[in-house]
Order: structure tokens, then sequence, then C-alpha cells
């Protein structure tokens, strides 16, 4: 070992020769055609897998092509470092190499040290206790062969089967210069578009759309000045224009927090979850339009009026003005909910009483 070192060192700090540079260049030829007779070897094997005529036979051809693709990759690293030392070998030697160099040669010369002192050590006899660990250690690795000699167990062979895919995975990204990237899901669904093709370059547009079509949504855009009236867990009726004489139900379940421009005016995005399908339409195609009543808030048999018939006071309360004969009398009422065209009147007034409606004009004196 240390005249190995010494000659290592030597190499390290000479040039090579005309001889030398013929050796490592026959040397990285022979690499290179032992290369290509395996793969040529994996190419006939896999041709035989495709026509093999039952499963015993192409189960032997599938054992055979793992083989020789272990073989690949051991041979491809043989073949670059036979063509990185032929390329390299007129360079001046680098300070690591050099110093990886000296640092073998002095870690030889102290191992023939320990080698000479252990001899003498040998000559001297054995120690106490040196023959009972010589014994363990006999007995560990006898232990070692009964486990091994019938063959390795099987989960020894799936681990080794992964990480030979795993070695075979990395070497056909470095062949191929390119990083191959996983990507998860965010949850289980049905891929709906892919938008790019092998060999394209992509930045942060969408390449792929992915939706859960097991819970079918409706995206629904709203008048900015309902969105004080939209909150998630609303009830929601839905109506689509393919099928207008069916009224479906959903519930609000996303309420986007920033508003979005439409057009030339800025709207609320929501999200309507429908609820369960009748069966004829499970399979309802994406992309409908529909109409959407969400049900900001409910009243029962109650009172109403129109709003036509409410007058607002300077404090906010409102009164209508009852019917009574020819006469019109004032009267406080309490409003609960109301829309566009109709109040409910929570106090104040009677099912069946009539309200003036419009506005009206009363002579002063």
């Amino acid at each position: 070992a240390v005249q190995d070192a010494e000659m290592n060192l030597y190499i390290v700090n000479s040039s090579p020769s005309q001889g030398a540079l013929d050796i490592a260049y026959a040397s990285l030829l022979f690499k290179e055609k032992e290369l290509k007779e395996i793969q040529d070897q994996i190419a006939q094997a896999e041709y035989q897998f495709k026509s093999a005529p039952n499963k015993m036979v192409r189960d032997r051809l599938d054992q055979q092509i793992l083989s020789l693709r272990l073989q690949l990759a051991n041979q491809q690293l043989e073949y670059e470092n036979a063509l990185y030392k032929y390329n390299t070998m007129d360079d001046p030697p680098e300070v690591i190499e050099l110093t990886l160099a000296e640092a073998q040669l002095t870690t030889a010369q102290a191992q023939l040290a320990d080698a000479q002192k252990n001899w003498e050590e040998v000559l001297a006899g054995p120690q106490d206790g040196e023959l009972a660990m010589a014994e363990a250690h006999l007995a560990e690795v006898q232990t070692e062969w009964e486990r091994l000699k019938d063959g390795p167990d099987q989960d020894e062979i799936v681990l080794a089967e992964a990480q030979l895919a795993k070695a075979e995975a990395k070497l056909a990204a470095v062949q191929g210069g390119q990083s191959v990237l996983d990507l998860i899901a965010p949850m289980d669904g049905t891929v709906l578009s892919i938008s790019a093709d092998i060999g394209d370059r992509i930045s942060n547009e969408t390449i792929l759309t992915l939706a859960d079509l097991s819970q079918p949504m409706v995206e629904v855009y709203l008048d900015e000045i309902d969105m004080a009236y939209v909150q998630v867990g609303n009830r929601a009726e839905i109506t689509f224009d393919a099928i207008p004489e069916l009224t479906l139900q959903g519930q609000v379940v996303e309420i986007d927090p920033s508003l979005i421009r439409v057009g030339n005016s800025q709207a609320v995005r929501a999200l309507v979850l429908l609820d369960a399908l009748p069966n004829k339409l499970i399979n309802l195609p994406l992309g409908l339009n529909a109409a959407i009543d969400i049900i900001a808030g409910e009243a029962v048999n109650t009172v109403l009026v129109t709003v036509d018939a409410l007058h607002k006071n300077a404090d906010g309360s409102y009164i209508v003005y009852v019917i009574e004969g020819e006469a019109l009398e004032p009267r406080p009422v309490q409003v609960g909910l109301m829309d566009a065209t109709t109040a409910e009147i929570v106090a104040g007034l009677q099912a069946g009483e009539q309200v003036a409606i419009g506005n009206l004009n009363f002579d002063q004196e």
C-alpha cells in the first residue's frame, strides 16, 4: 500500500507519457464498447419481453432486464470516470488531488506501522480476552451465514428493488439532462385539462386543471352592494338554463375576501355547493349557466306590504297610512326583512288592513 501510494503521488506530480495516454484512450473505448453491448442486451430483452409467449418467460426476462439495468448504471459510471480521466490527464494536478495523494501516502505509512506492531503482538501470542472476542466474532459470522444460506429475505428483495428503481430514475434524469418534479394533487379528483406538452417551458401559468366532480359547485358573481347579505352557510336555490323546470338546492361554502372585476364592474365571488343531485343529473356538464337566489333571510307566515307604503321618519323609524273609511291614519310600524319590492311588518299592522301607497300630499292649514 505504501508503494502504491508513493507511485500514485509520483504520477500525480508528473506529466503522462504518450503510452499512458494511449492506454487511457484504449480503456475509454473498451468501456464505451461494454456500455453499448449492455444497452443492446437490454433492447433485445425488452423486445423479447413484448413477444413472450407466457408469464413464466416474461418473469424471467423481467429479472434479466432488472439485472442488465443495474449493470448499465455501473458501466455508465465506469465510462464517465474513464472519459474524465482521459480528458484531464494533461491537466496540471489539482490542489485537492495532490493533497489526497499525500494523505493516502500518510495513511498507508500509518497502516504499515500498525501492521508491524500487530505482527510483533502476534509473535508474542494472544493476550487475555482476545481469544474470547475472536470466538464471539466467529459465532456472529456463523449466525449471519445461517440467515443468508437459504437466500435473501423477501423484505430485503423488495428493498433492493426499490433502491434499484430509485437509482434508475436518478440515472435517467441525469442522462436526460433534466429534473423530474413530482406533483402531489391536493385532493382526489378528475383531470379536466392539460395545457402543456413534453418539452414546453412553463412558468406560473395553469397547466393542469383538476376537479372533484363528486361535489358539484356553482360559481356565483354578486353585485358588491349585496356583500353584506351573503354569508357562508346561506341556503341557495339554483335553476340551470338548460333545465329550467328543475330547481336545485345548495349552500354557500366560500366567499372571496376581495372583490373581482367582471367586465367594467366589481363583483363578489362565491361558491355554492349543490346538495345531492338526482340520478339523472349525476353527469351534469361543467360550465352550465344558472340563475341563483341566495336566501340571506327568511320570513314565513308574516304580514307584508309593498315598500311604496312605507314612510321613513328622520329617526329611522317607519310609519304607514292605514285607510280608515275616507281618512288616512298614520301608524308606526316595526319593519323586519325588506327587499327591493316588499317589506315584512313585525308589529303595528294586522293582516287584512288596507294601507295607502305612493307619495301622499296633505293640505296644510
